[in-house]
């Protein structure tokens, strides 16, 4: 016999739900209810605009890019690094004082 869910209102009772149902999966109990619950609770939970934005390439390829960008700034912060480009088109990177390598 199915048990029907009464949904939560609030962000953090839907958060509190998934976490419960996805515990409860984890645990191996059994629960008809549990991935459909999951899936509502998130549904409720994250605005509909959001899962069309994520499901864009284009952008979430411009986002891991910027990523990386931050990351090779934390990386190098405490040194001078001078970007460039050659006119044949390869790129290099050199540090401030040393010499540049061809990649």
């Amino acid at each position: 016999m199915t048990q029907h869910v009464v949904e939560p209102a609030t962000a953090e009772q839907q958060a509190d739900t998934i976490e419960r149902y996805e515990e409860a999966l984890a645990a191996g109990l059994p629960s008809e209810d549990a991935p459909m619950a999951i899936n509502r609770a998130y549904r409720r939970l994250i605005p509909r605009w959001h899962f069309a934005m994520l499901n864009d390439e284009r952008r979430r390829g411009v986002l891991d890019l910027v990523a990386g960008m931050r990351e090779l700034e934390k990386e190098y912060e405490d040194q001078e690094v001078v970007l460039f480009h050659r006119a044949d088109t390869s790129s290099a990177i050199g540090h401030a004082g040393g010499t540049a390598t061809d990649r």
